[in-house]
């Protein structure tokens, strides 16, 4: 049976179902496999990979993504390890006024590390309420 890559739009109809109807969800792959099941429901040729899953969950104003990281040995970031946009080099002030690098953050979904915890170890998918 041939498969069928599905719209961004169907993709984020199945994540918004998912996680209006469990509020959370624990890890990425878990997200990817809950998405998958119920894109099958509505087309069963349908395929989606757990990454493209999380790089659309970004997109949704009403998910909130947490990400814990983890030490790794690389020693610098090419790009955000979340969403693969560009990471800039975060600074702050020291009690001098002199600049201090202190980490990594990404502009477009929010990312942020320290300068020894550089990979992403755990997602956390949260659905926003409205108020």
């Amino acid at each position: 049976m041939p498969y069928k890559i599905p719209k961004d739009w169907d993709v984020i109809r199945a994540i918004e179902h998912v996680l209006k109807q469990r509020g959370f969800v624990t890890s990425g792959e878990e997200l990817g496999y809950l998405v998958l099941r119920r894109l099958k429901e509505v087309n069963s040729g349908f395929v989606a990979t757990p990454d493209r899953v999380r790089r659309v969950a970004i997109t949704i104003p009403e998910v909130e993504i947490r990400v814990k990281t983890r030490h790794s040995d690389a020693k610098k970031l090419k790009g955000c390890p979340v969403c693969g946009w560009k990471i800039t080099k975060a600074y702050r002030r020291n009690l001098g006024g002199q600049r201090v690098h202190t980490g990594y953050r990404c502009e477009k979904c929010g990312f942020r590390t320290n300068r020894e915890t550089l990979a992403p170890g755990k997602y956390l998918f949260l659905w926003k309420k409205k108020l």
